[in-house]
């Protein structure tokens, strides 16, 4: 399973001068709740949004995710 750094989330915030996940969930065009569960590990990141992070951090996409085993059946 890929899910997203939160130090990402935390660098993008920084970069934008931003207080609040809600702000950086509006700057990236997704809920505030998507961002909360981005930075909880409970939801894959989309390609968009990943996009969106690259850009606002200049990071390589591969630095922006970590990959997770999936839970055993």
């Amino acid at each position: 399973m890929i899910r997203i750094d939160p130090e990402v989330l935390d660098e993008a915030r920084a970069i934008y001068r931003l207080s609040s996940d809600e702000q950086l969930a509006h700057k990236l065009g997704v809920s505030g709740s998507t961002v909360a569960n981005l930075r909880a590990g409970r939801t894959t990141p989309t390609i968009a949004t990943l996009m969106c992070l690259k850009k606002a951090t200049g990071r390589p996409l591969d630095t922006l995710v970590r990959e997770i085993e999936a839970p055993a059946a």
